[in-house]
């Protein structure tokens, strides 16, 4: 078996029609029967029913279908990254990086670099200081992001910046108006911070040892974003943590996009168009809510005309 044999079968079991699949993949309709039948042979079982004027795929061709398509499309796949390590002004970059940059610091870097270098592709890769050392040990790693200075034969690495850390407390906790506080006011509050792993939490660690405080932990999590809002939830207070208010460094924010069936979206581009015999769509309100564009129907339109699976109301976004 060979690849132009899965090509042929591919090409046959799309088109149904030997004269027809021979053509559109530029060989003799006796030069593709004698390859269906070699790999028929091959697997031990018949792939079409050759009855009536036209074929069709049996069972078995059916369940090998699924699965060369699948293996084509991932030979197919493997010749363009091929292609594309191997491009002068391409080439695929490993990049790791520690949670707390994910959120503002490396979207911007890699937006900005894509920019002068559209051709490179990135593989990323999020986790704690730890096992993103070892991923540039191994060589799964060309590059890492992270606050825990390697040092190590045949790693080099570069100061970039400082960040400073910050207590976070609630928006009405009794030190929100404070220009500045001591871990010792923190002592006795619940703590939420990050697992012993993170570089983060060890920081913190080490600053509670020095200030002689022994946080009283309620919750250990693996990203800033979770601990940051539940401490604005009034679960807790953090200690040492970034602070993403302080950098002005910060990607654009997304939209999002409501998933309705391609039917409904034909619906709603006629813009409420009236339908032959019936009463025509229900109009649409706009209004504000939390910042967002919601259009959405009144609450006593006949909604009877709208498919089942229609959203009842979406954002007006679109991707930036």
């Amino acid at each position: 078996m060979d690849l132009s044999q899965l090509e042929y079968f591919r090409a046959l079991a799309h088109i149904r029609h030997f004269t027809k699949a021979a053509a559109s993949i530029s060989i003799s309709q006796s030069a593709l029967s004698r390859s269906i039948t070699k790999l028929e042979n091959e697997l031990g079982h018949p792939l079409f029913d050759r009855t009536g004027h036209e074929i069709s795929l049996t069972p078995d061709g059916q369940r090998f279908l699924i699965h060369v398509e699948r293996a084509l499309s991932e030979i197919e796949e493997g010749r363009r990254e091929l292609d594309h390590e191997n491009d002068p002004q391409g080439g695929i970059i490993n990049l790791s990086f520690i949670h707390s940059l994910g959120t503002y610091m490396l979207p911007v870097l890699l937006s900005e670099f894509k920019v002068q270098n559209p051709s490179t592709r990135f593989n990323l890769q999020q986790n704690d200081s730890t096992l993103l050392a070892q991923g540039l040990i191994d060589g799964t790693s060309d590059l890492c992001l992270g606050s825990t200075m390697i040092t190590m034969k045949h790693i080099a690495w570069s100061y970039l910046y400082s960040e400073e850390i910050y207590i976070t407390v609630p928006l009405h906790h009794r030190l929100a108006d404070w220009e500045q506080a001591t871990l010792k006011d923190i002592e006795n509050e619940p703590f939420i911070t990050m697992k012993p792993s993170y570089s983060l939490r060890i920081l913190t660690n080490r600053v509670c040892a020095l200030a002689n405080v022994h946080p009283k932990i309620i919750f250990e999590g693996d990203d800033t974003n979770t601990i940051a809002s539940l401490v604005a939830s009034n679960l807790g207070v953090s200690p040492p943590e970034d602070s993403r208010k302080r950098c002005d460094r910060h990607p654009p924010d997304p939209r999002f996009l409501p998933v309705m069936q391609e039917r409904n979206r034909h619906r709603m581009e006629h813009d409420a168009a009236p339908v032959s015999g019936s009463a025509s769509f229900p109009s649409v309100h706009r209004e504000e809510i939390c910042g967002q564009t919601v259009l959405h129907r009144p609450l006593n339109s006949d909604i009877s005309l709208i498919d089942s699976a229609f959203l009842p109301c979406y954002h007006e976004v679109s991707f930036i």
